[in-house]
This record gives structure tokens, sequence and C-alpha cells, in this order.
């Protein structure tokens, strides 16, 4: 076991860390949510269609880097809810949320996707995730979303700040998405799922800055 044990620590090709973006940590217009069972303690519950939610992320160092979604935890009661996620444009995947009512206890039960999607090219710098829904009249509770970082030159694990890292949101000076540009991503979304019975649609985006 000690032969596999150095093998992984030192190989030196196509190795992952995980990036974890707490959606508490964004700039919050929605509510956030006090869980015990969610990570930090906190989630953020998107209702409306104008929630949003600014998260920033930028990548520190690597080169032929792609990221992919190594997992979404969110918590909702009731009916389902479709949720879309993407980096800069770029779709990531989507997923629907699990639909069951428990009196509101479900809240507090996190629920934990997993990997899914397609994964997209990045380098070193800025980058923006956008998580678009269509949802029930309760919403959906996001805990966290974590991105695998696939690079050459990094070594797997939790993501070290000398590679990627979370920008903490009063340290942002970029701009964010535009009135017309939210309204095309809803549009586009709202079409790809009309078929989705009982929801109405709400957006949560996370927003890059330049």
């Amino acid at each position: 076991s000690c032969l596999l044990v150095l093998f992984h620590v030192f190989a030196p090709i196509n190795t992952t860390c995980i990036l974890e973006l707490e959606a508490e940590d964004g700039d919050l217009d929605s509510q956030q949510m006090h869980r015990s069972a969610a990570s930090g303690g906190l989630t953020v519950r998107l209702t409306e269609t104008d929630d949003t939610l600014n998260v920033y992320f930028e990548i520190l160092k690597g080169s032929d880097c792609l990221v992919v979604i190594n997992n979404v935890a969110y918590s909702n009661d009731d009916e389902a809810d479709f949720v879309y996620l993407s980096v800069d444009g770029s779709s990531l995947g989507s997923f629907t949320t699990f639909a069951t009512s428990n009196n509101g206890q479900n809240w507090n039960e996190i629920r934990n996707t997993g990997p899914f999607g397609t994964s997209i090219g990045v380098t070193v710098g800025t980058y923006v995730l956008t998580v678009i829904a269509v949802l029930d009249s309760y919403g959906v509770e996001i805990d966290k979303v974590e991105l695998a970082v696939q690079c050459s030159e990094i070594l797997s694990g939790n993501c070290p700040e000398t590679v990627a890292n979370v920008i903490p949101v009063d340290s942002g000076d970029g701009d964010e998405l535009s009135t017309a540009e939210i309204a095309g991503i809803v549009i586009g979304v709202v079409g790809a799922v009309i078929a989705v019975p009982g929801c109405v649609a709400a957006i949560l985006y996370i927003v890059k800055e330049g």
C-alpha cells in the first residue's frame, strides 16, 4: 500500500483538484438560510426570477486545464426543479432535483448530484459560473458547487490557493451580466424545459469579474 500512495502523490500528469464554491460566499440578493446539515451551516434559497448570487473564482496556474462539475450540493422540499450550469456561457450540464415534500423538513436534507456534465477548457484567469433554474413555487436551495480542475501541473486533492481560488465578493471590479443578457439566458432555458409541468422560472447567476 505504501508504494501505491507514493505513486499517487508524485503522479505528474493529468491530476485533479477540487475547488469548492460556497453559495453564501457570494453577493446575496436572495435568501441566506441557516441549515445545520449544509457545508458551513448555510445555503442560499432561490425563489424568484430576479434572485441573483455572484461568486467569483480564478485559475492561478496550470496548462491544458479542464473544468467539470464534481458535485452540486442542494436541498429541495416539494416539486422537482430543473437546474442548468455553465462557465462563461459554455454549458457544463444540467440536473433535475429530487421531488419530495416533507412539510419543510427536506430543506435540511442536503442532496449531492455527484459528477455530471461535460468539461470545458480554461487557462489562467477569472471565470463565472452561471446557474439557471426553472423552479416550483417554493424554489431550491444551493449549498455549494464543487468544480474539478484537471491540469497537467498540479497534484490531486483540494485545490491549494496557488492553483485555484474563490475570490471574496468585496474584491470584485468586473462587470455583471446585463439585463438583456439575463433575459436571453432565461428565454433559452425556459424554451428548453417548457415541457416541465408546474414550474415557474427563476435564476441564479454567478457572475464573472473581468
